[in-house]
């Protein structure tokens, strides 16, 4: 379980040869790379308004589950800064009740009511730390669906996890002048509901 503030880059690729490249690139040599099966289902909220930028998520990860709540969402030069609580289950319910005890949330979780499933996310996950541009950052290249299976897409995400928050900046414009990858604004969950929305009465 862990909270605290995550701060990623995202940048949409054109296709799975694309993220094999970067997956080769020696940049990102050394350290293990883990290979993950995600399966996630975002939550509805029905207590919060719309406009809320909380987001509640249980993933299905190569046999483990894990429930995820972010909560004050920003967009500030191509880097999303989310307030993150995380914390290993089997349910989103017995995430949230772990969640109401471990990290006092139980005010938060009244007001929002108790949580739907909504819009779901299957990828493939290629990650690893690495050390770039004085800082080390966990690389992730994603590839699946978003909401429908006719909804693909390609993506890598690089996450602070210690040093200068600088170095998003140095990796998103390596990965842009280097493989024509360009800056995704919008979070999985975001593009999940822009896909429900657009099939809504089909």
């Amino acid at each position: 379980m862990k909270p605290g503030k995550e701060l990623e880059i995202k940048l949409s690729a054109p296709s799975a040869e694309v993220l094999e490249r970067i997956a080769a690139d020696p940049l990102f040599a050394g350290g293990e790379e883990r290979v993950l099966e995600q399966r996630s289902v975002y939550y509805d909220l029905p207590g919060l308004a719309k406009s809320s930028s909380a987001s509640l998520r249980f993933r299905w990860e190569s046999g483990r589950g894990r429930v995820t709540l972010k909560l004050d969402g920003s967009l500030e030069n191509g880097v999303f800064s989310r307030t993150e609580y995380e914390i290993d289950a089997d349910s989103v319910e017995e995430g949230v009740a772990r969640m109401r005890k471990e990290f006092s949330l139980d005010g938060f979780f009244d007001r929002a009511g108790a949580p739907v499933p909504g819009v779901r996310a299957e990828f493939l996950r290629r990650e690893k730390r690495v050390s770039v541009f004085g800082a080390e950052i966990e690389l992730a290249l994603d590839g699946g669906w978003l909401g429908g299976e006719d909804n693909i897409f390609f993506e890598a995400e690089g996450e602070l996890i210690s040093g200068d928050e600088a170095a998003l900046g140095s990796l998103e414009s390596y990965l842009k002048e280097k493989y024509s990858l360009e800056p995704q604004p919008k979070s999985k969950r975001a593009r999940c509901e822009l896909y429900r929305l657009s099939h809504r009465g089909l």
